[in-house]
């Protein structure tokens, strides 16, 4: 799991991948973390003769990112992008986290709804066939009572598939 030959020279540990900044070989157990921790440290520790507080600074985010569980899951995922992205407070990166689109349609989904899109349709225009079948017939008695015609109203829009529906009207 190490990478011993990084380790043992002078080699300044570059890169945005923790693992290959420790040395280590993806999946790293935690006591190999911590190993290429203290060890590299110690070697780059600013208050150590030729240390180096960018190289120390660079390492210590590298253990912070692989002994933050969240953030070695997200970085495993999603990689350093997947980093900023939790930095910036992005839920979406989280591994358990749903969008709500997702949440909504496990919450109700119990199968193929088609059938239930067509009852909703077909009674629509069951009750929209009925009403203008009635105004059809009752608009001559409504004109012969009041002396005037009654305005009627057609309403349209359009199925799934984009096809016009119509309901009855004048």
């Amino acid at each position: 799991v190490f990478l011993h030959a990084q380790l043992a020279d002078d080699r300044v540990p570059t890169g945005g991948d923790p693992y290959s900044i420790l040395g280590l070989a993806n999946g790293a157990s935690q006591q190999h973390v911590t190993k290429a921790y203290r060890s590299l440290a110690k070697r780059w520790h600013p208050d150590r003769m030729h240390g180096d507080k960018d190289v120390f600074a660079l390492v210590a985010h590298a253990y912070d990112v692989l002994t933050d569980p969240e953030k070695r899951d997200v970085f495993d995922r999603l990689g350093a992008r997947g980093l900023e992205r939790l930095r910036d407070g992005d839920p979406s990166v989280r591994k358990d986290w749903l969008s709500d689109a997702e949440i909504l349609r496990r919450v109700h989904n119990d199968g193929d709804e088609g059938w239930l899109d067509g009852l909703v349709t077909s009674g629509f225009a069951s009750l929209s066939a009925g009403a203008a079948a009635c105004s059809r017939r009752l608009a001559p008695s409504l004109r012969w009572l009041t002396g005037r015609e009654w305005p009627s109203v057609v309403i349209t829009a359009s199925d799934g598939d984009g096809s016009a529906l119509y309901s009855g009207g004048a």
